[in-house]
């Protein structure tokens, strides 16, 4: 078809790229302007949907997280469908209108995405889902958890906070563990119980199996351990099914890149069922 000829924008058609890509189906109508407004607001949302999962108390941190993007999808598509309408059927295909500047779009689109998941682009979230007992019966397998990026970039982290971090050994795979000791204090192993600066610590969420005879669960971490300044100690909740600073040696600061802040969803990995109960709750 001639570049002259004309070239009625279909709605359904408009609004499938504007789902598709936000900004594509103003684009195909003849408004790039327009189209990428809505690509920054597409991402902006995404945005402001993760705060408030991070920032809302439980169920509504997913309730209005879902509300917002909803809300945006429908505003950026009903946008594509009235530019395609107000187009009318005498117009004429612009140059950009063709495949090969869609297929490119779609290209930047997917490189941008990947950037921002590897944090080239920083993020303020991010959803893991969780594989192994380790973290049992605070976190279970099968539970998808969203993870705070800036909560460490005013404060350093606390005992007890259930963190996110990459372990030298295994730079690719990121680890949930719970931090029990701080920078420069010791910490010492007795009778299946954690002791810190000689005090022992009460820690309500740790689990273990009565199986084990004393000590058998800190077998290679029995003599007081100092952490070293700008690292943490972390364990397993489940403190007999847990690859941890037991092993690996406290975490350095710098490879802390996350705290958990709820359960953004959760299957049964044995039943596939969904954990309908689990779905927004914030451990501890």
């Amino acid at each position: 078809m001639n570049v002259d000829e004309p070239s009625p924008r279909k709605p359904w058609l408009a609004g499938l790229l504007q789902l598709f890509i936000p900004g594509m189906g103003n684009l195909y109508c003849g408004n790039p302007g327009r189209g990428l407004l809505f690509f920054g607001l597409g991402i902006g949302t995404m945005q402001l949907a993760w705060a408030g999962i991070l920032i809302l108390p439980s169920v509504w941190n997913v309730v209005v997280a879902a509300g917002i993007w909803l809300a945006m999808q429908i505003v950026i598509v009903v946008s594509a469908i009235q530019c395609a309408r107000s187009a009318g059927h005498g117009y004429r295909r612009k140059r950009y209108n063709r495949w090969y500047v869609y297929a490119a779009i779609l290209l930047v689109v997917i490189v941008i995405d990947e950037a921002y998941s590897r944090e080239i682009i920083p993020g303020i979230g991010h959803v893991y889902r969780i594989p192994t007992q380790s973290m049992e019966p605070t976190i279970l397998s099968g539970d998808s958890i969203a993870v705070n990026k800036v909560a460490y970039w005013f404060h350093s982290p606390q005992r007890g906070d259930l963190v996110v971090f990459l372990q030298s050994e295994q730079p690719k795979i990121p680890m949930v563990k719970r931090i029990i000791a701080l920078p420069s204090e010791v910490i010492e192993f007795r009778n299946n119980s954690v002791f810190i600066n000689g005090t022992q610590l009460e820690e309500p969420f740790a689990h273990a199996t009565s199986e084990h005879a004393p000590d058998d669960l800190y077998s290679d971490a029995r003599s007081p351990t100092r952490v070293p300044d700008g690292a943490y100690f972390v364990l397993g909740d489940s403190r007999d099914n847990s690859l941890d600073s037991r092993h690996f040696g406290s975490v350095p600061a710098n490879q802390i890149f996350g705290k958990v802040r709820m359960v953004f969803y959760s299957i049964d990995p044995e039943s596939s069922s969904i954990r309908w109960n689990r779905i927004g709750w914030i451990p501890k």
